[in-house]
């Protein structure tokens, strides 16, 4: 039996499951109701009303008060609401918000002060007073004469009303940790190699009983043995046909109890849209449609954080704010829609959609001329869809300033990562004026695929079957030279030829003569195609993905790895990457411009290896020493300044390569500091990076104004975050 501990402990476990599902309903409904403009929605408002006083009640069952007391005060409104004696204006939906915030910070164990706890009780129950519609029910416990009632006397059952004792019913449905279903999955999808074991075995002794039967001429009774032989393989045979039935069909029942509606997620999306847009002063609704569809648990989770980024970067840089959509003829408040749809029997496509002011290829063509990634006539020829592709490349970014929110030119890049790693895709349509959408195509299930496999020398490869678009024979006279690069025709178009084991760094024998022809594979990732030369095409099998150790998660060309008969271990190639590594090797790496050489190689030299002067401009000692203590253990070398009278003195009077500033200090704040240096024709090309606790949009609009290269506020300071930054400069 659990003692009391572990009681209240499982209880607080169950609560933490639910609490989530009711706060995403009253965040969900809040959003809804703040888009009717202040008419009120009674579905919404019982839903709401319904959800908080749910989340009361099981605060009280695991002694939570102060969750406990929050949520009475949100029932007052939301009865006030039902009864229609206030409206659900935005300032009573802002305040509602606060209140849900709160709740979310007690439930991951913050230390929100009881003043704070007792001031949102306080405007949620004056906001509900200007109704009269007061909860007559109390949160204190009855007086012991109130509860003093007696107990009614015992009566007997009669022969008609006994009824026998029932067993309660086993319940349809029961909890499972994620884990053990997880495990389940893993474990049943490991048959696949028991199910490819079969097949080889039984490929071998056939291939040994021929064998045998040609030796045995004339020898009955080793004839009669191989006949034996003969009926057990051709019986193996027959069950193993069997067992990859059953295997099939477990896998499939295991995957299907890991199928998850997308609802889960995009649970947390609209209260992160309206918190992202709140904090850059604008106005968005969100519509999601499709989320009954479902996907396996493991795509779901590797999905979150790049539809994230795509939702940000679409609040961030694509929606206007209200004064200037009004001033274009748009609705003062922008548009996102999310879909989920079937696309075929394997994949689902998700559209993310908003109405803002769409992307500028003249913006993107410009930044990758002035990053000198092409040069300025290459940079004409782009098609707006080959220019939309540098968004995803790590790093690229049109923002004027990198902040907290954006501007780093990761977050495309990020979610192109993860479409690789799902062997997914995404791609751009905008128009400017009038919105952006990003396509997504994603497999239902992540575990297993169909992969041909080659051998390069003595080493086995994986190409998934998705990538792979023929297999050839080519006789040596069909391959010619273009430039540096080996070219073939195929099917009305030019495309190189390179040795697999070339691209992979694999030695191979010195061949004694020019064979007559080569084996090659066509594969093609977007608009890219390749052939690669391999010594074998071994033939196609379903491929169970195990992954790569930690050492080996970031090795270029290699997305995971699965196992051969013997338990050898077989790489499985990412074709995307393979592809841009052959590219690169055939035709050099594409459009990039290549920096002009000083003129002086020992000076040049001596400038690239000295370490980077990095000034730090801060008042408070305590900021001051952290930053210089980053900075000096990454290897810069930093000298430090208390404000900006003194940091300007020295930028005049010694070299630095970067300035990391405070906002406010004495004497020359660091709004002026940047100005001063942009205004310096000796100092404007120094980058500057303002690191300060302003957050409000306002304050990030005057660092962009002064010429600040980059805003991070201390609210979101991190290690990695200031160096990150840093190194985008230097």
């Amino acid at each position: 039996m659990l003692n009391q501990e572990e009681f209240l402990k499982q209880l607080r476990e169950a609560f933490a499951i639910e609490s989530k599902e009711h706060i995403q309903t009253i965040a969900s409904a809040l959003l809804a109701l703040e888009q009717t403009h202040g008419e009120p929605d009674q579905e919404l408002i019982e839903t709401t009303y319904r959800a908080a006083h749910s989340l009361k009640g099981a605060a009280r069952a695991v002694d939570l008060k102060d969750i406990e007391y929050i949520c009475h005060s949100m029932e007052s409104v939301f009865q006030a609401l039902k009864r229609d004696e206030i409206r659900p204006e935005s300032q009573l939906i802002d305040t509602l918000h606060e209140a849900l915030h709160l709740i979310e910070l007690e439930l991951s164990n913050s230390a929100v002060p009881a003043t704070e706890i007792g001031a949102i009780c306080e405007r949620l129950d004056q906001q509900a007073k200007k109704g009269n519609a007061i909860l007559s029910t109390s949160l204190a416990p009855p007086s012991p004469t109130q509860a003093s009632v007696a107990p009614p006397s015992p009566v007997p059952p009669s022969a008609s009303t006994y009824k026998p004792e029932t067993r309660p019913a086993i319940p349809s449905t029961i909890r499972v940790q994620a884990e053990r279903l997880d495990t389940l999955l893993r474990e049943s999808e490991n048959l696949i190699a028991i199910k490819q074991l079969h097949a080889q075995i039984q490929a071998q002794l056939k291939s040994v009983l021929s064998l045998l039967s040609e030796a045995s001429s004339g020898n009955q009774a080793r004839k009669d043995s191989i006949h034996a032989l003969s009926a057990i393989s051709n019986r193996l045979a027959s069950e193993s046909v069997h067992i990859s039935t059953i295997i099939d069909t477990l896998i499939e029942e295991a995957q299907s109890v890991l199928m998850l509606p997308c609802s889960v997620l995009f649970d947390s999306f609209p209260l992160a849209a309206y918190d992202i847009a709140k904090s850059l002063g604008k106005e968005v609704s969100l519509d999601i449609s499709g989320q009954t569809i479902e996907l396996e648990k493991r795509i779901l989770e590797k999905l979150k954080d790049p539809l994230m980024h795509i939702l940000r970067n679409a609040i961030d840089h694509g929606i206007e704010p209200p004064g200037e959509r009004e001033a274009h003829g748009k609705p003062r408040r922008g548009h996102i829609s999310i879909s989920v749809s079937h696309l075929d029997a394997r994949h689902i496509e998700i559209i993310i959609s908003d109405d803002g002011q769409g992307i500028d290829p003249e913006s993107i063509r410009s930044t990758a001329v002035a990053r000198r990634m092409f040069s300025e006539s290459e940079a004409q020829k782009k098609t707006a869809g080959e220019l939309y592709g540098l968004l995803f490349e790590s790093g690229f970014s049109t923002s004027q300033i990198i902040t907290d929110l954006s501007g780093r030119g990761l977050g495309l890049a990020i979610v192109k990562n993860a479409m690789d790693e799902l062997e997914g895709s995404v791609r751009i349509k905008s128009e400017p004026g009038r919105g952006t959408s990003f396509h997504l195509v994603i497999p239902y299930t992540k575990a297993s695929f169909k992969g041909n496999f080659v051998r390069v020398s003595e080493q086995t490869f994986v190409i998934p079957s998705s990538a792979l678009e023929q297999g050839l024979r080519i006789s040596q006279d069909a391959i010619t030279a273009a430039g540096s690069a080996n070219v073939i025709e195929y099917q009305d178009e030019t495309i190189g030829i390179v040795h697999l084991g070339d691209i992979l760094g694999i030695s191979r024998p010195m061949e004694t003569e020019t064979p007559d022809h080569v084996i090659a594979v066509v594969c093609r990732s977007r608009e890219k195609a390749c052939a690669f030369i391999v010594d074998e095409i071994m033939g196609e099998q379903d491929v169970l993905i195990k992954p790569l150790g930690s050492l080996l998660q970031k090795v270029r060309g290699i997305y995971g790895a699965t196992t051969g008969a013997n338990d050898e271990v077989i790489p499985i190639l990412n074709m995307k990457e393979i592809l841009e590594l052959a590219f690169s090797s055939l035709f050099g790496p594409p459009g990039r411009v290549q920096p002009e050489k000083a003129s002086v190689a020992s000076a040049s030299t001596e400038k690239t290896n000295a370490p980077k002067r990095i000034l730090v401009v801060e008042d408070s000692i305590t900021s001051r020493t952290l930053i210089t203590s980053i900075l000096s253990a990454a290897g810069f070398q930093v000298q430090a300044a208390t404000d900006g009278i003194e940091g300007y003195t020295l930028l005049k009077s010694e070299p630095f390569d970067l300035v990391v500033s405070d906002i406010e200090m004495p004497r020359l704040d660091g709004f002026g500091l940047t100005e001063r240096i942009r205004n310096d024709a000796t100092l404007a090309n120094i980058p500057v990076i303002l690191v300060t606790a302003l957050e409000s949009k306002e304050h990030k609009e005057k660092g962009i104004a002064v010429g600040a290269n980059a805003y991070i506020t201390k609210s979101n300071f991190a290690q990695s975050n200031l160096l990150e930054t840093v190194r985008r400069f230097i």
